[in-house]
Order: structure tokens, then C-alpha cells, then sequence
């Protein structure tokens, strides 16, 4: 129907019978905002009367309520001489094939189906009243008779009442079966939806599992190859180690032997970085606090690049002014942010440079250290990567100088560790690097004077009487290296390649002292330390390639009282045996 053929909703009086106030009200507020006007009764008596009060326009009628139906009101109406050409309009939900055959019996206009939208409900209306213009006024049908679900009845209303009727339940049907066949596909999206959402969740958890998969496959890997590259490193960094000791060497061969320590320990570094990585990607790493001297631990870190400062004729200025310079830290980490600070300012510095390490207190409770050289420098698109894993900038960058470039993104991860930030910058190449480090600081305690010791070139053998120690290394060459170490700190030793081997020895005879490998063909360290403690009591030192903090912990668990990862430091090793069996 098109807008020029409507009819004028403020000329259109609307009777409402409606028992429902919800629905009464929303009926009336819908009518009433598109012009039409409106009067509102509750049941089919009170609609009645107002009807032969006032004659309206058409009548909207709920089916079930009080005192007299929809059904009822219609026929009432239908049978009154002055309001028969009134058209009744009737609300249900139409869900019995018999509400048909009574809108029929009583004669009624047209079917509203609930629930139902505000434009169904508007085009029923406008429908309903244009038929009722250019329906042509004839005799009163004497009635038929028609039989309808085992039961007779009898219809009275005229063709253009039973026509428009049926085309409204018709229409109904029509709107029904649509929704019903929107409802359907809802539902078959849904169920698709649905199952994949089930598919994708399958396949999360297979996803998760396998990359859980390859993480442990991932960990494990490099647990045993952090065991097979370090294993190799031992009797070397052994042996030079106790070469060095000797006073009588010459002075090309010490330096020799200077150059092959430095190197297998940078090779060690490399390992430990790798590993330091893991922990911190997988949150494992794990740090023990203690009040710390910064400022201490920025001088035991340079100590350790006397050496290539030396070499490299590097200008080195401290000026550490900051009054304020205790900090709770763990140590070890600490220094390590330090050192590999400090690596790269020596590494990418030329010959005869200038690196100054400053300390300020910028506000109260900071501590900042600015590290600056006037090396390579750094390009402007570099600097925001050199913080990502296994970056060192331009590739002429990374085929120059030897690493990983793990170094300033560990320290990034261990300086946030401590609730601190570090930044990089730059002018360009050739223009020098400033790294920047700020800190918390925390109000000293009342600490001892710190004292620095200082080993000798040579290590004496142990005074005393000798220590019976069990070595158990299953790599020949680490074992014999090791063995000569324990013989020159006047250790009695007697070593074992396997667990079988070493549980025979413990059995036969009591040692004092137990350095022993994790890792061995038929089992493990742990497997020996635990069979000699259920014997006697002994002093245990695990010497292992595997050093994460699990392995560790397995290791004390077990009963070692030290867990020593490979390569192992000579005087590392004689200190332990002091502390520990002395």
C-alpha cells in the first residue's frame, strides 16, 4: 500500500481491550505516537460499553480475558445493528487451528499475531480499515455449515470478512514459517558457531600442548647441550688454570696461556648467556636480595676487563659522585648488569678511546650510572632494536665483533628485575654510545669495612693432612684434569667413571670428600651421593654442565652441599674444598 492511499491516523479512533497493563500500555503508546487516538479498557465488558458509547473506528482485542473474551466482543459487536461495520481486529498467538475457526464464528476482521512488531501491527490496521471502504454493503450471509476437527460449526460472516480473515491467518502462517525458518538457520549458524568454536578450542589445546611439547623438548636441549659444550671446557680451563700458577714459566707462554683462558671463559659466558635467556623468557630467573655496595660492584666488575682495557690502550675515567649508593640487589646479577655494560663499551671501542663511568644521585632515592665511550656509535634506526635478543645492530656490526648480542637485552631484563630502567643513545656512527642506568636506592646499614683480597699468581698445595676424595667424571679427559688439581691441593684421590664404579669404591672404603658429576652413562650423581650419606657421612661437591636453578636445587636436595657449574674455577674449587672440608 503506498503512502498517497493511507488513511489519516488523527481521524482513526482505536478502541483497545487488553488485560495486561504491559501490554495494554505499549499498544496505547504505539498508536498514540503515530497520531492515532486511542481509548484503553481491560476486558471485553468495559470494551463493549465504551463501544456503544462512542462508536470507534476499530477495535484491537486481546483473545483470553475476564468476564467476557475477545471471541465474545466480537460477536457482541458483530450482532449490534450500530456497530456491525465496525472492524475487530484480533490479538493471539494463534497457536490452536481452532482460534481460526472462531475468529470465523464471531465474524472478526483480521488476526494479530503475538508477539508482534510496531510496523505488522500498523499495517494491520491500515489494511483492515481500506478494506472496509470499497467493501460493497450487501445482505447478511444466512450462514454454512462446515465440519473442522470433529466438530460442526457455523460461519456467518460475509466472503470479504472470511477472505480477509483467512489472508491475515494466511499471513500469519506466512510470518510464522519465515521466523521459524530464520529460527532454523540461527540455529544451524549456532550449532556451526558452535562446533567451530569446539574445532578451534580442539585445536588450542593441541596447539598448546605441542608448543608446551616444545618448550619442555626445547629446555631439555639445551640443558644437555649447555652440558656437552661446557663439558669439553673444563679440563682446559683446569689445566691453565693450574699452569698459570707456576712461577717459572716463560713469558710469551704465560701470555699464551692468559689467551686461552680469556677465550674458553668468553665461551662459557656465551653459554651461561644462553641459558640466563631461557630463565628470564620463561620467568625461572630467580634473584636473592641483599644490601649492595654499587659502587663496589662497578669497580669488581671493571677489574675484570684490566686485561683488553690494557691491550686497547683505553682511557678510562671514574668519577662516581653519587652519595647514595647502596641498593637491595642480588650481587651476582647486579655485577652481571655491569659487566656486560662494560663489554660493550671496551668491545666497540677503538684503540686509544675514552670510556668514563659517572654515578649521580638525579632525585632522592635514585641512583643513576652513565657509561659513555666514543666508539662505533650506534645508527638512530638501530637503537630501538639493540635491546631485542641476538641484535648488535648493522651486519658489518655483527661479522666484526664476536657475541650473541645477548648482552644489553639480559642486562635490560635483570635491570627491570631490580625495578630500574637502562637506555641507550647515540648521535650516529663513529659519534660514541651513552648507556644509562637508574636505580632504587635503599639507606645503608651499618656495614663492615669491605675487604678486598687479592689471590696469589700461585696456588700452594694444602697444608695438613691429606683429604680422601672420590672424583667421579665420566669424561676421561676432565677426569684426569681435575684428579691432577685434587692431587696438587694435597687431596688423596682416587676417581670413578661411572655409578656402579663409584657405589663399589664407597663400599670398600670411606672418603671424606665427594666431587662429583651429575650426569653419568648408567645414572647420576644424585644416585651416588645418596648411597654413600645412607652409609657414612661424607662432604659432597656436584660438579655439573647443567647449572639452571633446578638442577641446582635437585642437586642440594640430593645432600650436595655445593653445586659447582662447569667449566669449574680453580680457585673457586679450592675455596669450596676449604670451606666445606676444611
Amino acid at each position: 500500500m503506498s503512502s498517497s492511499t493511507a488513511l489519516d491516523p488523527s481521524s482513526i479512533e482505536v478502541l483497545i481491550a487488553e488485560d495486561s497493563p504491559t501490554q495494554a500500555e505499549r499498544l496505547k503508546y504505539t498508536l498514540e505516537r503515530h497520531g492515532y487516538r486511542v481509548t484503553s479498557t481491560v476486558n471485553g465488558r468495559l470494551a463493549l460499553e465504551a463501544a456503544r458509547a462512542r462508536k470507534p473506528t476499530v477495535v484491537i482485542s486481546d483473545v483470553i480475558m475476564p468476564e467476557m473474551s475477545g471471541y465474545e466482543l466480537c460477536r457482541s459487536i458483530k450482532s449490534d445493528p450500530t456497530l456491525a461495520d465496525v472492524p475487530v481486529i484480533l490479538v493471539t498467538t494463534l497457536a490452536d487451528p481452532q482460534d481460526v475457526i472462531r475468529g470465523l464464528e464471531c465474524r472478526a476482521d483480521n488476526f494479530i499475531i503475538k508477539p508482534y512488531d510496531e510496523h505488522y501491527l500498523l499495517s494491520r490496521i491500515q489494511f483492515v480499515l481500506q478494506n472496509e471502504r470499497i467493501r460493497e454493503p450487501g445482505p447478511a450471509s444466512a450462514g454454512v455449515d462446515i465440519f473442522f476437527n470433529g466438530q460442526q460449526h457455523t460461519i456467518t460472516a460475509d466472503r470479504s470478512q472470511i477472505l480477509n480473515l483467512l489472508l491475515s491467518t494466511y499471513e500469519a502462517a506466512i510470518q510464522r514459517n519465515q521466523e521459524a525458518v530464520g529460527m532454523t538457520q540461527e540455529i544451524a549458524m549456532r550449532k556451526m558457531v558452535e562446533q567451530d568454536l569446539r574445532k578451534a578450542h580442539d585445536e588450542l589445546a593441541v596447539a598448546k600442548d605441542a608448543a608446551e611439547s616444545a618448550n619442555r623438548a626445547k629446555d631439555q636441549f639445551l640443558a644437555i647441550l649447555s652440558h656437552e659444550l661446557r663439558t669439553p671446557l673444563t679440563p682446559v680451563l683446569a689445566l691453565v688454570s693450574h699452569l698459570q700458577t707456576q712461577r717459572d714459566l716463560p713469558e710469551d707462554l704465560r701470555d699464551d696461556l692468559g689467551m686461552i683462558r680469556r677465550n674458553v671463559e668468553m665461551e662459557a659466558r656465551l653459554i651461561d648467556d644462553l641459558l640466563d635467556l631461557t630463565r628470564i623468557i620463561r620467568n625461572k630467573m630467580e634473584l636473592h636480595y641483599e644490601q649492595v655496595d654499587a659502587h663496589a660492584a662497578v669497580r669488581r666488575s671493571l677489574e675484570l676487563f684490566v686485561k683488553p682495557i690494557t691491550e686497547k690502550k683505553l682511557n678510562v675515567k671514574i668519577d662516581l659522585q653519587a652519595e647514595d649508593f647502596h641498593l637491595r640487589a642480588d650481587p651476582s646479577r647486579l655485577q652481571q648488569i655491569f659487566m656486560n655494560l662494560l663489554s660493550n663499551a671496551v668491545k666497540f671501542t677503538a684503540v686509544g678511546g675514552q670510556i668514563s663511568i659517572r654515578s649521580t644521585n638525579p632525585t632522592p632515592g635514585r641512583i643513576q650510572f652513565l657509561i659513555c665511550d666514543d666508539g662505533i656509535g650506534v645508527e638512530p634506526d638501530v637503537l630501538p632494536r639493540l635491546f631485542t635478543y641476538f641484535t648488535q645492530g648493522e651486519r658489518t656490526v655483527t661479522r666484526q665483533y664476536a657475541g650473541l648480542g645477548l648482552g644489553l637485552s639480559i642486562a635490560k631484563s635483570l635491570v627491570e628485575m631490580h625495578q630500574g630502567t637502562i637506555a641507550i643513545s647515540s648521535d650516529g656512527r663513529d659519534k660514541g654510545t651513552t648507556l644509562c642506568v637508574d636505580l632504587p636506592t635503599t639507606p645503608a646499614e651499618t656495614l663492615s669495612p669491605e675487604v678486598v683480597t687479592q689471590a696469589p699468581a700461585e696456588q700452594a698445595p694444602i697444608v695438613g693432612p691429606a683429604r680422601h676424595v672420590l672424583l667421579v667424571e665420566d669424561h676421561h679427559d676432565t677426569r684426569n684434569a681435575m684428579a691432577r688439581l685434587l692431587k696438587y691441593f694435597g687431596c688423596a684421590v682416587v676417581t670413578a667413571g661411572s655409578v656402579k664404579e663409584a657405589m663399589s669404591l664407597a663400599d670398600r672404603e670411606n672418603f671424606q670428600l665427594l666431587v662429583s658429576d651429575i650426569g653419568l652413562p648408567d645414572g647420576t650423581g644424585i644416585d651416588v651421593v645418596r648411597h654413600i650419606k645412607a652409609r657414612y657421612p661424607i662432604v659432597a661437591i656436584a660438579v655439573s654442565g647443567f647449572g639452571n636453578e633446578d638442577d641446582i636445587q635437585r642437586s642440594l636436595d640430593a645432600g650436595f652441599q655445593m653445586h659447582m657449574t662447569k667449566p669449574v674455577n680453580v680457585t673457586t674449587l679450592r675455596d669450596a674444598i676449604d670451606k666445606l672440608a676444611g
